[in-house]
C-alpha cells in the first residue's frame, strides 16, 4: 500500500529468512519505467524502543538520508515513513557484506544457512583498509549529527573492494543493535559514540578469527592473535578495556594499526551531506535521549545483580553461620542487660547526682533537696526489692504446704485395652 506513492517501483518477490530481525522485512523490487535498471531491494523497519524523532524531524532525516554523498557509505535510493516505520530502498548488492565475503557466502541465500559454521581470517592489510574506511564513514555521520551504532560485519557491504555502511536508518528509528545486551553490562559505555567503537572492536575480531565474538569481552586474546592487531583488539574487547572505557572516534583512527593504510586517490573525493539546524537539534535530542535510557537500563541490572549476589550470599553454609552467631550474640546481650542490677544503674547515676547537689550547693549551702531526693529514690528501690522478696517467699511456702488429701477422689475409667 506504501508503494503507492512510488509508482516507478513494483514489488517482485519476498525475500524471506534475509536478515536476522523479525521486525524487518525484505522484498526484491524493480522499477517499472527503466527496465534495464538493476534490482533493487525494498526494506520494511518497525520502529525500536528508542525512537524520539517526531513524525516531521523523522520525515527530514530520511529524506537527508538519501541526499548521503561518501565513498564509505552505501547510497539510498528512497525512504519513507509509514505507520509502524519506515520504507527503504536501495540497490540490490551483488557482492554481499563482509560477513558473506568472510564466510564466502551468497547474499540472497538464508542467514541461518550462509552463517552457520566458522568463516575464513582476513589477511591483516584488508583487515587495516576496511577498519580505517569503517571508521571513517562513522566519525563523518557523527560530525553531521547521525550515530551509526549499528555496526556489524553484516552492515557493511563490500563494493570493488571498498566497505560502504548501510543501514543508517535504524538509528533513526531507535532500533536496538546487535550488541547491546552485551553493553548493558559495562557501566563505562555509556555513550553511543563509545558503543559504536565497542562494535567496531567486535567487527575487527570477526575479521581476524573468522567467526563473531561469542561474549561481552574475553580476558585475554588467543595465543595466534596476529601481533600487528593484538594491541588494539586488547584496547576495544577485553575485560580490562571495558571497563575501563572505550577510546574516542578520533583516538581510534590515530591509533598505530591504521597509520600505514592509504587511500587510493579515486576515493579522496569531498563528502556531501547537508543537515538543517533544527534536524541537527532533533537528532541530538534523540540520541540524548538513547544515552539516557542506556544508562537507566545499566543502572537496574547492576542494581538486580548486587541483590542477586546478596541472597546468594544469605542462601549460602557460611551465611547461615554467621547469621545464626549473630542471634546468639544478641540473645546473650538481651539477657545481660535484663540481668543488670538496678544498685549498679544507681551507682553510675550517683555522680550526676552527687554533682547536681554540689552545684547546687555552692548556690544555696542552705538547700539540700538534692541529696534528699536521691536517698529517697534509694531507700524506695531498696523497699521495692524487699516487698518482692517477702511475695515469693511467701508464693513457696503455701506451694510446699498444700495438702493433696483434701482433694476429692476422681472415678477413671480405663478404656485404652482392645475389645473384642
Amino acid at each position: 500500500m506504501q508503494l503507492r506513492s512510488e509508482p516507478k517501483w513494483q514489488i517482485v518477490e519476498s525475500l524471506k529468512d534475509f536478515g536476522w530481525r523479525q521486525r524487518k522485512h525484505y522484498s526484491l523490487a524493480r522499477s517499472k519505467v527503466d527496465t534495464k535498471m538493476s534490482d533493487h531491494i525494498l526494506i520494511m523497519v518497525e520502529n525500536g524502543p528508542d525512537i524520539s524523532l517526531g513524525e516531521r524531524e523523522l520525515n527530514s532525516a530520511l529524506k537527508t538520508l538519501c541526499t548521503i554523498q561518501h565513498p564509505y557509505i552505501y547510497p539510498t535510493t528512497f525512504a519513507l515513513p509509514c505507520e509502524v516505520g519506515a520504507l527503504i530502498l536501495r540497490e540490490l548488492n551483488t557482492e554481499g557484506s563482509i560477513r558473506d565475503y568472510i564466510y564466502k557466502s551468497k547474499p540472497r541465500s538464508p542467514f541461518m544457512k550462509k552463517y552457520g559454521g566458522k568463516g575464513r581470517t582476513l589477511p591483516i592489510h584488508e583487515i587495516k583498509k576496511f577498519g580505517r574506511q569503517i571508521i571513517e564513514a562513522i566519525i563523518f555521520l557523527k560530525e553531521r549529527g547521525f550515530m551509526m551504532g549499528h555496526i556489524h560485519a553484516g552492515n557493511v557491504l563490500l563494493q570493488s573492494d571498498v566497505c560502504k555502511l548501510t543501514d543508517i536508518e535504524n538509528s533513526l528509528l531507535g532500533l536496538s543493535y546487535h550488541s547491546r545486551h552485551y553493553v548493558l553490562n559495562f557501566r563505562k559505555i555509556q555513550t553511543l559514540e563509545a558503543e559504536a567503537v565497542y562494535n567496531v572492536g567486535r567487527l575487527l575480531y570477526e575479521m581476524t578469527f573468522g567467526e563473531t565474538l561469542r561474549a561481552g569481552a574475553i580476558e585475554s586474546l588467543p595465543p595466534a592473535t596476529p601481533p600487528q592487531i593484538r594491541a588494539l583488539l586488547e584496547e576495544l574487547i577485553t575485560v580490562t578495556a571495558c571497563k575501563n572505557g572505550m577510546p574516542l572516534l578520533s583516538q581510534l583512527l590515530k591509533h598505530s594499526f591504521f597509520e600505514d593504510c592509504s587511500i587510493p586517490i579515486s576515493l579522496m573525493e569531498k563528502p556531501a551531506l547537508k543537515v538543517s539546524t533544527k534536524l541537527k537539534e532533533a537528532l541530538k535530542l534523540s540520541i540524548d535521549n538513547a544515552e539516557k535510557r542506556l544508562l537507566s537500563e545499566q543502572k537496574s541490572i547492576s542494581h538486580a545483580r548486587r541483590v542477586s549476589k546478596a541472597q546468594e550470599r544469605s542462601m549460602s553454609e557460611e551465611g547461615k553461620k554467621k547469621r545464626k552467631k549473630d542471634q546468639i550474640k544478641q540473645l546473650k546481650e538481651g539477657e545481660a542487660e535484663e540481668d543488670y542490677p538496678v544498685s549498679s544503674l544507681l551507682a553510675t547515676n550517683s555522680p550526676k547526682a552527687s554533682n547536681q547537689s554540689a552545684k547546687h550547693e555552692t548556690k544555696d549551702n542552705n538547700n539540700k533537696e538534692p541529696a534528699s531526693t536521691a536517698s529517697s529514690i534509694v531507700s524506695s528501690e531498696e523497699s521495692n526489692q524487699t516487698g518482692a522478696t517477702d511475695d515469693r517467699g511467701k508464693l513457696l511456702t503455701s506451694i510446699s504446704s498444700f495438702n493433696k488429701t483434701g482433694l476429692n477422689k476422681a472415678d477413671t475409667h480405663d478404656r485404652s485395652a482392645p475389645q473384642l
